[in-house]
């Protein structure tokens, strides 16, 4: 191909808005890259839902069957004098969930800064000697936080490999279309239950030791690829699980050393209506 026949790459007119600790950056983007929809159906749910705030940056995902939401702390020197002009007029973008997992590929063991500029319809990130260029996604986002509960009655702290190892197992048995798989929880104080069951595998049973704070006995149906890919997310040993009912949204939390549940990111799961 000839040079003159190649595409124009656009060149950064402004200064850097953020300029963003590039490991920090790589967690938080993997943690919420799972909830991305793959489908195109509606192009603004394959992209990362931007929010600019004065004190934070949030990263939020959707496929409409779970949510992922992540943040950034700001710090004074992350961000630059037009940052608060910018986010008056402009506060959220969405971008491409491709060019965020190939900024996060390239931060690379080094970490080093990850530094975000904004132009028309357009998005940089630079990477070192690197300068990602990518479109934004045109349109509406989901008020995706009128789906997350303010409270929750019920609650269970549990060792996260525990819980993923049995879900693991129970995903074996389950069926081969709704993979689902139950979480039996209330029967005892200290165990919960998870259990599948299909016609062409059999069924599995498993108990857990947990700590359980519910109002009442309860069953929760999950597919089982997305609560595996959630508990993924969380890199702590610990995971808070909340909920109100068995149809109901259910959150994930990653969990302190006191056994609290920590801010700054939480992962959604809607259950299975069988």
């Amino acid at each position: 191909m000839d040079a003159k026949d190649f595409p124009l790459i656009p060149k950064v007119q402004t200064e850097p808005l953020l300029e963003i600790d590039g490991l920090e950056f790589q967690e938080k983007i993997e943690k919420v890259l799972p909830c991305v929809a793959m489908t195109e159906t509606r192009q603004e749910l394959t992209g990362v839902y931007l929010s600019f705030l004065a004190d934070k940056i949030v990263f939020a995902t959707t496929d409409s069957f779970r949510l992922g939401e992540a943040a950034i702390k700001l710090k004074k020197d992350n961000a630059s004098a037009d940052y608060k002009k910018y986010i008056e007029k402009n506060n959220s973008v969405i971008v491409p969930a491709k060019t965020l997992f190939e900024v996060i590929r390239s931060v690379g063991q080094a970490g080093g800064s990850v530094k975000i500029y904004l132009g028309e319809s357009q998005i940089f990130f630079g990477v070192d000697d690197t300068l990602f260029v990518s479109r934004l996604i045109d349109g509406k986002y989901p008020e995706y936080k009128q789906v997350i509960p303010k409270n929750f009655e019920s609650d269970i702290l549990i060792g996260k490999e525990d819980l993923l190892k049995a879900v693991k197992l129970a995903s074996i048995f389950s069926d081969s279309k709704s993979r689902e798989v139950k979480m039996k929880i209330g029967e005892k104080k200290q165990e919960i239950t998870i259990e599948a069951q299909s016609v062409e595998a059999g069924e599995n049973s498993a108990e857990v030791s947990c700590q359980v704070n519910a109002k009442e006995k309860s069953t929760i149906a999950f597919n089982s690829r997305f609560l595996i890919d959630g508990l993924g997310t969380i890199s702590t040993k610990y995971v808070y699980i909340g909920f109100n009912d068995n149809f109901g949204p259910v959150m994930l939390r990653e969990v302190d050393d006191e056994k609290k549940p920590q801010e700054g990111y939480l992962h959604i799961i809607m259950p299975i209506r069988s």
